[in-house]
């Protein structure tokens, strides 16, 4: 059969072929990338050896970089059956952060993490709006039940109304009546404020 990916790694760096362009050939944007359709098995131990690579992938702005595919590089990453808890951090950052494909791209390959909705969970207290609103909208994606009770406290507490739309809309998501959360008398104010 054919070698792994890190054994074909193994064998390309004794002639001077390193991991990093084995990756970026993977990770290419044209025609047929190598071991594009390879089985999970022959892919993440390649990861795994070198997770310090991907983060640094992961982290580097490579939008000018018109032969890399970042979503072949996260495709890569869900190859892992686990992944080492420092690239998680990263997959986490990014899933939360505001480059939107990465965001999207991220969440999906923490699709099957385990216990990542608590997580998201305490990133509805995050001192960022922006990471409290898109902690809400994936977890109102996400459907998780249990996360009622931290989206509840945190559209009590939350002062941005966009975060705290997010989270409605995450509660109404999740079958509850959004008018529960909403105080009348304070919403007549603030529309009287924005009459005057």
């Amino acid at each position: 059969g054919r070698p792994t990916l890190l054994e074909l790694s193994q064998v390309l760096e004794a002639h001077g072929f390193g991991a990093e362009r084995l990756l970026r050939t993977y990770c290419s944007r044209w025609g047929q990338s190598l071991a594009d359709n390879w089985p999970d098995t022959d892919v993440w131990p390649f990861m795994a050896h070198h997770q310090e690579l991907v983060i640094r992938l992961l982290s580097e702005n490579t939008s000018n970089d018109w032969y890399f595919s970042r979503a072949a590089l996260f495709k890569a990453i869900s190859s892992l059956p686990v992944p080492p808890s420092t690239l998680v951090n990263t997959l986490f950052d990014l899933a939360l952060g505001s480059a939107k494909l990465d965001r999207a791209l991220a969440q999906e390959a923490l699709n099957s993490q385990p216990d990542k909705e608590t997580r998201i969970a305490t990133a509805l207290q995050s001192s960022k709006a922006e990471v409290r609103l898109l902690a809400a909208q994936w977890l109102g994606r996400l459907r998780h039940e249990p996360a009622v009770a931290a989206l509840e406290n945190a559209v009590r507490k939350e002062k941005n109304d966009l975060a705290k739309g997010a989270m409605l809309d995450a509660l109404q998501l999740l079958g509850r009546p959004v008018e529960a959360y909403l105080d009348r008398e304070t919403l007549a104010k603030d529309a009287a404020k924005f009459v005057a």
